[in-house]
């Protein structure tokens, strides 16, 4: 979700969009716009194609965004819209820690400790066999004295929950009755402050 964010944030820098986003020149069609485009992993995916950001675009066509807004949404219909992508990107319900956040913190680790681009076999399978055997003996000991695999920071841990509580508020509104685009619009509106906007 992370590098979602971040590379939404860096095609809207590179589209040059990010001008109208924030400052004097904000423009809160365009902002709410992005932000629809950018909530859309708090989703359900059945939901997904009733989502008005990936219709119409936010300026009329005399407006001088629109090549702009047009360009944006291209990229982001090619890139994170056909089926293999909303899988890996979409995490409606998701309310545990995502798997490929921990994943790509041990692998950073992993290759910070070999202090090299291409290791030879020998010494990859050396430092996995040490990081095997180093794994186990943290997992044991919090096992042991019943402590969690591993805690969140505070604020994470927070975070966390607030998008449990708004996907659990939002799957009951929604569990009798079909959203309206317009409730879809204001729901992907709110969830937007809990991805990044961050470009690096």
């Amino acid at each position: 979700m992370f590098h979602f964010g971040m590379s939404i944030a860096r095609n809207v820098h590179f589209k040059g969009l990010s001008q109208f986003m924030e400052g004097r020149s904000r423009n809160s069609a365009i902002s709410r716009w992005v932000e629809q485009l950018r909530a859309l992993p708090f989703l359900p995916p059945t939901l997904i194609n009733k989502v008005d950001a990936l219709k119409a675009l936010p300026v009329r066509h005399n407006h001088p965004t629109y090549s702009i807004c047009k360009a944006f949404l291209e990229y982001f219909k090619t890139q994170w819209m056909p089926m293999e992508m909303r899988y890996k990107w979409n995490k409606w319900m998701v309310l545990t820690d995502r798997t490929t956040n921990m994943a790509e913190s041990w692998h950073r680790a992993l290759t910070d400790s070999i202090r090299c681009q291409h290791p030879s076999y020998y010494v990859l399978i050396q430092k996995l066999m040490d990081e095997e055997e180093a794994c186990n003996n943290f997992l044991y000991n919090r096992v042991k004295n019943g402590q969690p695999t591993r805690p969140l920071r505070k604020r994470d841990a927070e975070r966390r929950d607030a998008v449990a509580k708004a996907m659990i508020e939002f799957e009951a509104k929604i569990s009798h009755r079909s959203p309206t685009p317009n409730q879809i619009a204001h729901y992907l509106e709110e969830m937007s402050l809990f991805i990044s906007a961050k470009r690096n």
